[in-house]
């Protein structure tokens, strides 16, 4: 037999799939049932309502991400180091299963459906738990120290941003450009992202960013 444990997170990471492609509004429960080969009733047995499975799959993204900055914390030497060692992470995280970052921007833009999910009283972490210490994270940083919470929190939107677009959007830009267009700028794209983190957090005029010009 399954362990409970495993078969609610095969059902949230399933879950959290479809809600990574199609978004809340476009996600129902039915289509998760159909995913797992259970029907709605079953599901509904696990989860009471759409809110609160929708609650779960947060929860459990928030989690992984609050480890992943954990992670970061306790590897970098200064908050510098720790900041472009947690983004660094998170793209490879986007690498590896894009899903999570599309999940995630969904998350943050998609504020009705948070609100729903908070509001129903869901359980366990919140993205506000990642953000919170990323913005701490920010502030404590030589270029930033003393900073308001605010600037804190738009620069942490602008990295989240550069972090997750890219594996977030990479279907419709693979049939926009092509998918030799799109290997091209996965391959670069970290190195950028890293040059671009480093250039916010430590003030590095914007003239010295990014690749060469051709010419």
């Amino acid at each position: 037999m399954i362990p409970a444990s495993e078969t609610r997170q095969n059902l949230l990471r399933e879950a959290g799939k479809l809600l990574a492609e199609h978004g809340y509004q476009g996600t129902s429960l039915s289509m998760i049932a159909a995913r797992l080969g259970l029907t709605k009733q079953a599901l509904l047995h696990h989860f009471k309502s759409k809110p609160l499975l929708y609650g779960a799959v947060l929860a459990e993204l928030s989690e992984e991400l609050l480890n992943v900055l954990f992670a970061a914390m306790d590897q970098g030497e200064t908050p510098e180091h720790q900041l472009e060692v947690f983004f660094s992470a998170l793209a490879a995280l986007g690498q590896e299963n894009p899903d999570r970052l599309r999940l995630l921007m969904r998350a943050l833009t998609e504020a009705d459906a948070t609100e729903a999910a908070r509001s129903n009283g869901g359980e366990g972490r919140s993205l506000q738990d990642v953000l919170e210490p990323l913005v701490a994270l920010i502030q404590a940083t030589e270029a930033w120290e003393g900073s308001g919470a605010g600037t804190a929190l738009g620069i942490a939107s602008q990295l989240l941003g550069a972090t997750c677009f890219f594996p977030a959007a990479a279907k419709i830009l693979t049939a926009g450009f092509g998918t030799e267009v799109v290997d091209q700028a996965e391959q670069e794209r970290c190195d950028l992202l890293h040059k671009l983190v480093h250039q916010v957090l430590t003030g590095m005029p914007p003239q010295e960013l990014g690749a060469s010009p051709a010419g």
